[in-house]
This record gives C-alpha cells, structure tokens and sequence, in this order.
C-alpha cells in the first residue's frame, strides 16, 4: 500500500501466486471531485463524486463480480489490520484510509443506498490521516 501525492491510498492485491489481481485507487479531495478507481485485468470500475456531490459509477463489469471480489480484498485488508502493532502504529491511518476506500467502492458498486456517506467518511479518514484534520466536520 502506498500514498500519492493527492493525499491518497492505493491497494494493490495480489494472488496466491504473487500475480497483481486488482489496484484500488482512492483520491479524495475535500475542494474537488473525489475518485475511486479499481482496475482488475479483465475490467474496471470507476466512481467520481463531483464537487456538487453528485455519484457518477462506470464499470465493465457486472456489479455482482465487483462486489465478490471487493469483499475478498475486504477481508484480507481487516487481516492485516488486525495484526497493526497497536492504535499508535503509523501505518494506522493509512489502513483505515484504505479499508473506508474499499467499503466506499463495495457499497458504490452496488448502489447502495449508503454510497455517498461512505465516500464522505473516506473522504474525512483519507485527509485525516494526510494531516488534515481541518478538512470534515
């Protein structure tokens, strides 16, 4: 797992064999759309919320598909959380960014009546974690 420059998260999971399966990119941005972007080598989804709050999602994919296999990533993301040294750990933040990134694409892919508090909680835990606190109520 690894942050960008936006303040971002990106989960890249792989097989038992080593091999990349799925990226998952979270940019959230407290003054401009936010995106959450999930490449799997046969297909995407991509879910931006613009600066008016409005949900767009596009994928190639059937939503169902997406949901499996994001709960999959879901459940090996709380794995590793679970073995964070403690609530001082730096790499708390982080994870925390990354498992609201996954709930947020989980509940978006199947449009969720949730999705938009899901992004907002990520968008806060996101800009949280890159110290900026002042960015959610």
């Amino acid at each position: 797992m690894a942050t960008s420059d936006e303040h971002g998260v990106e989960v890249i999971a792989y097989d038992h064999k080593g091999d990349v399966v799925a990226t998952v990119v979270a940019l959230p941005r407290a003054d401009g759309p936010t995106t959450f972007a999930v490449d799997f080598d046969d297909g995407y989804l991509d879910i931006v919320r613009d600066t008016d709050g409005i949900i767009g999602v596009e994928t190639s994919l059937s939503p169902g598909l997406v949901e499996t296999r994001m709960s999959v990533i879901d459940a090996a993301l709380g794995d590793a959380m679970a073995d964070l040294d403690g609530p001082n750990n730096p790499q708390e933040g982080k994870f925390t960014c990354a498992a609201g990134a996954i709930g947020s694409v989980l509940s978006c892919a199947s449009l969720r009546l949730w999705c938009p508090v899901a992004i907002l909680a990520t968008m806060c835990s996101c800009l949280d974690a890159a110290g900026h606190e002042e960015a959610c109520p």
